[in-house]
């Protein structure tokens, strides 16, 4: 499995530890969100915690997969793998 770290930092890339922000995870390709379990990194809404906020996938580190990560206010960000 893999696990992929948002965070929310300032305009001058500083961590906002104090952020609390509803995240919204979802994923296209070939990876699968470990979602539905209740826990920090097993819920595809989770909210942040010291400015961060976690998803763990299975993947299989061959074929590609494209994670998006979203809140309210903010632009959409997508990551690679």
């Amino acid at each position: 499995s893999v696990t992929v770290e948002a965070r929310l930092v300032d305009g001058k890339g500083i961590l906002c530890l104090d952020a609390a922000n509803v995240i919204h995870f979802n994923v296209a390709g070939s990876a699968a969100l470990i979602d539905n379990l209740g826990t920090s990194t097993g819920s595809r809404v989770v909210q942040m915690y010291n400015g961060r906020a976690r998803v763990s996938l299975q993947h299989d580190g061959r074929s590609k997969a494209t994670v998006g990560v979203a809140t309210q206010g903010l632009p959409t960000e997508v990551c690679s793998l």
